[in-house]
């Protein structure tokens, strides 16, 4: 076989599996979607409770510690962590409340909704938000102690996820 011939054979080959693969992206050639849906759902249509990644349940991390910070004092590095209803982590937005301590209890809000702070909060490692918090006021953290924590997270005006955990001392 001549050099040629073989360029135009090559060359046909090309041109067959190009024709071929761009007729297989046609969006006429792809099957129908099988699901329950007319059309796609766009966000609009969706609401809190509709989203299939949306939390169905949320916990204290077991990553949560106390430590010492730069400055010697003791704090808080609080590990939320929210999963769908399979059981992924997830990333939401909401207005979470955390409780930690049983007297004198320290309460602050973690406020979700707003972009800056969930993307402070947020640890693409471990799948949870990191919140860093001061120990109570009269808690002794001494080995064996544990700091009660509770957790509220207001996804919707009409759904809140709960949790309660603690946080063991070294």
């Amino acid at each position: 076989m001549a050099h040629g011939e073989y360029a135009a054979r090559v060359g046909r080959s090309t041109a067959l599996i190009l024709v071929c693969t761009a007729a297989a992206c046609l969006p006429g050639c792809q099957p129908a979607s099988r699901g329950g849906s007319v059309g796609p759902a766009t966000s609009a249509e969706l609401s809190a409770n509709d989203w299939p990644f949306v939390p169905a349940t949320i916990r204290v991390h077991p990553l949560s510690r106390i430590a010492n910070d730069a400055a010697g004092r003791q704090r808080v590095e609080l590990r939320i962590e929210c999963r769908d209803a399979e059981g992924d982590s997830v990333r939401t937005i909401g207005l979470a409340t955390i409780r930690l301590g049983d007297a004198n209890a320290l309460e602050e809000a973690l406020d979700l909704n707003n972009l800056r702070v969930n993307q402070e909060t947020w640890d693409r490692v471990t799948r949870t938000y990191r919140q860093t918090l001061d120990v109570p006021e009269g808690f002794v953290c001494k080995p064996g102690a544990r700091l009660p924590v509770k957790l509220e997270l207001r996804l919707a005006p009409d759904r809140i996820l709960s949790a309660t955990g603690d946080i063991a001392c070294p």
